[in-house]
């Protein structure tokens, strides 16, 4: 049996942990857990999106076919533990993290492992590159500049390009988007949703245990 293991910034369904997925013989884990987000100190609003969308992404998951195990505990050890217990895998699929700290927990945990495999699977789409092409693209020690790079990858991809070129004549506008607003001008309202009641119970779940994070829930849209 394999796990395959989603974190809440991992949330697509064109992922191949998910396209690869085995509907009989694999189950997905989710962990809510308390410890890292209460030691991230993230604002109220951020843990709602965050868990909310898990829990909304976990339900869609299940509509498809999959076995979700979903957890809500202090840690990612002692979730990891219980869904251990509970299922035996001897196969773990994760996607590779694009924080740094994360990636190195994930080593370390790797290493604590006894009889179970490990694959890291690529990001892709949520990324353009791979770990891998990345490195071949920032090659040397630096300095890397992001101009260079942002222009590469727009002809590469042929992002608001026209035969190599940029679509409006110039690659950045930054110097003017730093300048002022015009008068009169108008902006059109942002989109907002209604919580459902998910949502509801993920805002619930924050206001008493996440009660010291910074910030307030009211409004949530």
């Amino acid at each position: 049996m394999a796990t395959r293991w989603i974190f809440g910034n991992q949330l697509c369904h064109e992922l191949p942990i998910i396209k690869e997925a085995d509907q009989e013989q694999d189950v997905f884990l989710m962990i809510e857990a308390y410890s890292r987000s209460a030691w991230q100190n993230y604002h109220k609003q951020k843990l709602v999106l965050v868990f909310s969308a898990m829990r909304h992404f976990a339900a869609e998951l299940k509509d498809k076919g999959f076995r979700v195990d979903y957890r809500e505990a202090d840690s990612f050890e002692d979730a990891w533990k219980e869904h251990v217990k509970n299922f035996n895998p001897d196969q773990v699929y994760y996607t590779v993290h694009s924080d740094y700290r994360m990636t190195q927990a994930m080593k370390k945990w790797e290493k604590s492992l006894s009889g179970i495999d490990v694959e890291v699977l690529d990001a892709r789409p949520l990324f353009l590159l791979s770990v891998e092409e990345i490195k071949s693209e920032l090659k040397g020690d630096g300095p890397w500049k992001m101009d260079p790079f942002y222009r590469r990858m727009r002809k590469r991809f042929d992002i608001l390009t026209e035969d190599g070129d940029p679509v409006g004549g110039k690659w950045s506008f930054d110097q003017e988007n730093r300048k002022s607003a015009k008068e009169n001008i108008t902006f059109t309202k942002a989109r907002s949703f209604r919580p459902d009641d998910i949502t509801k119970q993920v805002m619930k779940k924050v206001e008493e245990q996440f009660a010291g994070n910074p910030g307030e829930l009211e409004p949530f849209r």
